[in-house]
């Protein structure tokens, strides 16, 4: 059975994943998806009227849902709608392997 999926607001999602600055109507940040998450300069841009976001380096693309589940992979459709709704709820965050963590301890696989 299909999962339904709702249409999160990418800047929303992904500003509690990896830090993002304004730059006039879009968001840039640095891309997790190549060199580790060590380049340079800020390659991934985030938002606009599409809500979504794209990598100008690796040429990776999507929504909030799709960014966090190349991020984990291992948690699957539902993992990842239960991943950004406790992002989005606030009560926690994510360390630097990307596994949300809450009262200081990894939730989850």
């Amino acid at each position: 059975k299909a999962v339904k999926l709702k249409n999160y607001n990418c800047v929303e999602v992904i500003s509690k994943i990896i830090p993002l600055k304004k730059m006039g109507e879009r968001y840039f940040g640095k891309c997790p998806f190549h060199s580790k998450g060590k380049e340079k300069t800020a390659s991934l841009c985030v938002g606009g009227k599409f809500n979504s976001w794209v990598c100008f380096s690796c040429g990776n693309r999507g929504n909030a849902f799709t960014f966090v589940k190349k991020l984990r992979p291992d948690l699957g459709d539902n993992g990842v709608r239960q991943y950004i709704e406790m992002l989005l709820s606030g009560m926690g965050g994510v360390d630097n392997r990307f596994n949300f963590i809450f009262n200081g301890e990894k939730v989850g696989k």
